[in-house]
């Protein structure tokens, strides 16, 4: 098997490409947006400061998340009654999100959204992700002319 850095990148280009290709559509800087789904990729932080990043792509997952965060008025708005007006209406959406995620610590969002299938990612300081075990465990020692290192495994997989 083969693949190139370069081909890696133009397939995860998939849903912009897709808008360039069928409606010469050429987007503007998005970071982390995703193109075709709100809110998908949009980042908040909670009341202790610390982030959170969305992949809500269905209304079910947007209900449960609104439901979660007990703004239930957001979801009931008919302005995000669905994906195309949530689209439509993102900036408005992002600023109402905003508020709700302001309420309540990241902890108890990841919590209750884990416990319930609604596809969230807490956004995590070095200090965060090396506090883990799973990164405790991909750190290797050795001594290098003398002098102790400490580095990160760059294999991120196992056969087993």
């Amino acid at each position: 098997m083969e693949v190139t850095l370069e081909e890696s990148g133009i397939a995860s280009l998939v849903n912009q490409a897709s808008n360039y290709l069928m409606n010469d559509s050429v987007p503007g800087l998005s970071g982390s947006l995703h193109p075709n789904i709100a809110p998908y990729g949009e980042t908040f932080k909670c009341k202790d400061g610390k982030p959170v990043v969305l992949a809500i792509g269905n209304n079910f997952h947007f209900e449960k998340m609104c439901r979660l965060l007990k703004a239930t008025q957001i979801a009931e708005n008919p302005n995000y009654s669905d994906n195309q007006n949530r689209l439509k209406n993102r900036p408005q959406l992002a600023e109402e999100l905003k508020a709700a995620f302001a309420k309540m610590n990241r902890t108890e969002i990841m919590d209750a959204m884990i416990a319930e299938n609604v596809p969230v990612g807490a956004i995590k300081t070095l200090e965060e992700v090396f506090a883990e075990q799973t990164a405790k465990d991909m750190i290797l020692e050795s001594e290098m002319e003398g002098r102790k290192t400490r580095r990160v495994s760059g294999v991120g997989f196992r056969l087993s």
